[in-house]
């Protein structure tokens, strides 16, 4: 067993991620996954099993980073069928009870295909420019063969 001498220092050495590509995933994706702090698993995941892979969702997380999650095809319809749901059902609501309505619909959902934390903080994909800044949809051809 080799024993290493391990020096501490008081200077902060800046770590950058963002420059380390991920194997085996689309381009897109890879710039999509930057500023998200399991890019590396997301990756891992996507690379191990492409066709499955529909979507991936980033959520704000805190300190100012983002968190991601895989979709697949059946989550990824799942969400923009109840995102549309609560949207609609927000037009004549006051801005002040807003979240209250959303929490109102999130008690109430009965199954959730989703990660919990992506249909509790639907919100932050309620927008259109919020959605297509937050989901990446992968196209057919970066799903690879569902052979």
């Amino acid at each position: 067993m080799e024993i290493r001498e391990v020096v501490a220092t008081d200077r902060a050495v800046p770590v950058d991620f963002t420059n380390k590509p991920l194997p085996s995933i689309p381009a897109s994706l890879q710039e999509f996954l930057a500023d998200v702090i399991n890019r590396e698993q997301i990756g891992a995941a996507f690379a191990a099993d492409p066709a499955s892979c529909s979507a991936c969702v980033k959520l704000p997380y805190p300190l100012g980073e983002n968190i991601g999650f895989l979709l697949s095809e059946l989550q990824l319809a799942w969400l923009r069928e109840q995102r549309e749901q609560v949207f609609s059902s927000m037009h004549g609501i006051a801005p002040q009870s807003a979240l209250a309505h959303i929490d109102s619909w999130f008690a109430g959902l009965h199954s959730c295909p989703l990660p919990l934390l992506v249909a509790r903080r639907i919100e932050c994909l309620l927008a259109a420019n919020s959605f297509s800044a937050r989901v990446w949809v992968a196209a057919t051809s970066e799903k690879g063969s569902s052979n």
